[in-house]
Parts: C-alpha cells; sequence; structure tokens
C-alpha cells in the first residue's frame, strides 16, 4: 500500500475535520455520544495516533453502521494501519452510498484507482441503448486538460521537495464521474490530462503540512489545454500562514 495514497487521503480528512459541516444532508445526524465518538476520533486521528482513532471510529459505527462520515474517516485511519481489505471494504461502502462529485465520493474513489482497486463492488449505471449512446459520444469528443506552474515564496525544488498533490474533479452532468489526480512538487509545472470538456474544481493539497493552498473552478475546452498558474497571490493560504521552508 503506498504512502502516497495513505498520505494524501489522510491530508484531505484532516482539513474535511475542520470543516465540520454535515456530509450527507439525507442521512440522519448523528446522535450526541456517536458525535462525541467521532469527534475524539478526529482528535486523536490529528495527533497521527491512527489505532486509537480507529478504536473510536469502530466503536461509533457499531452504534450507527450507516453513516457515510463514519465509514469515511474509518477507512482513512485504516489506510494508514495498513489494514489493506478492510480499507477496501470502507471506502467501496463509501462510494456506492456516496454522490459522485462529492469529496467524499472523490477520495475514496481516489484511493481506490490507485490501489488499483476500482474494479468490483463498486457502483455502476444499468447499460441500456440511450447510456451506451451517449457514453459512445463522450468517447469520440476531443479530450483536454490543464496545465500550469506552481510556485511560493521561498520554496525552491532543488533546495526543498516539498510535495504537492493536485486533483481534478468534474463538476457537470457530463463529466462528474472523471476524477483525476497526481503528485508534483511545489514550484514545478504541473500537467493533468484526459479530462472531458466541461467545468472541473482543481485542488491542490501541501501533503506534508496537510494545508490545502488552492481550491479553483476551471474550464476544460475539447482538444485544449486550459493554462492555470497556482501562486501564493491566489491563495486562500498566505505565506505566512504556510511557511515550508522554515
Amino acid at each position: 500500500m503506498r504512502t502516497l495514497v495513505i498520505v494524501a487521503v489522510v491530508a484531505a480528512l484532516l482539513l474535511g475535520c475542520q470543516q465540520s459541516r454535515p456530509t450527507n444532508p439525507l442521512a440522519p445526524p448523528m446522535g450526541p455520544a456517536v458525535r462525541t465518538l467521532k469527534e475524539e476520533g478526529d482528535q486523536l486521528a490529528r495527533s497521527h495516533d491512527w489505532a486509537g482513532a480507529a478504536t473510536k471510529y469502530q466503536t461509533a459505527l457499531n452504534r450507527e453502521s450507516s453513516n457515510l462520515e463514519l465509514r469515511l474517516a474509518f477507512g482513512i485511519t485504516l489506510s494508514h494501519l495498513d489494514r489493506r481489505e478492510e480499507t477496501i471494504e470502507q471506502f467501496r461502502w463509501v462510494v456506492n452510498h456516496s454522490q459522485p462529485g462529492t469529496p467524499e465520493f472523490v477520495m475514496a474513489r481516489t484511493w481506490l484507482v490507485e490501489a488499483g482497486e476500482v474494479d468490483g463492488g463498486l457502483r455502476t449505471a444499468s447499460a441500456s441503448p440511450v447510456t451506451d449512446a451517449a457514453s459512445a459520444s463522450k468517447e469520440t469528443t476531443p479530450k483536454g486538460g490543464v496545465r500550469g506552474m506552481t510556485s511560493w515564496p521561498g520554496v525552491a525544488p532543488r533546495e526543498r521537495l516539498v510535495p504537492l498533490r493536485i486533483t481534478l474533479s468534474g463538476e457537470d452532468t457530463e463529466n462528474r464521474d472523471v476524477q483525476l489526480g497526481r503528485r508534483f512538487r511545489l514550484g514545478e509545472p504541473y500537467r493533468l490530462a484526459d479530462a472531458r470538456p466541461g467545468k472541473y474544481r482543481l485542488r491542490a493539497v501541501a501533503i506534508d503540512q496537510n494545508v490545502e493552498l488552492w481550491d479553483k473552478q476551471v474550464v476544460v475546452e475539447a482538444g485544449k489545454e486550459t493554462a492555470l498558474d497556482l501562486s501564493a497571490s491566489d491563495s486562500s493560504v498566505s505565506p505566512r500562514e504556510f511557511s515550508p521552508a522554515n
């Protein structure tokens, strides 16, 4: 199980935990006792006590087994404990019970794709002539991508390696199943290709520091690569808040 996959997803979890938003509006809210267990697990995860966090999440799931937020958190902690089969089970459950394009779906599916477990047990649409025709149309449409330069004050990639995880998630009806992601170095160019035309959300996270530096909307055109440079001037984080060179 590759460290990159684990760290990238854990970074997303830690960022998500700080937002304190409901994960699934259709699901009933957590009971007070379960919410307390979840919060205790989140705190342990932030301290990198993965075994302790897993115990808290498992106890909470024993009480509310259909809670998407708990399933995602439990799967992430299991991934950091190298409990592969259990991680696969939890992330497949998340993919099968969440809406394509949501952060939960993207996190879980990205892990499964990079772990080579994208096939088998994942939700698929039933085949029909209409959907087959639509799929054929998508495949014949020229694909595009996004490229640009990443930069940050005080960061020189030859002197200091700052791993950056950049993901591209489709936000239109026709491209919500497109989830692209790769690891890059902050201070170097990036490129994400093979994306169907449409609106996308681009996120970039500094992996080691667990900090999301960029969250951008971008439009990909057929057969073209959209240029989008990522610098401190258009980041939601200031150089004072994020200074990896120190």
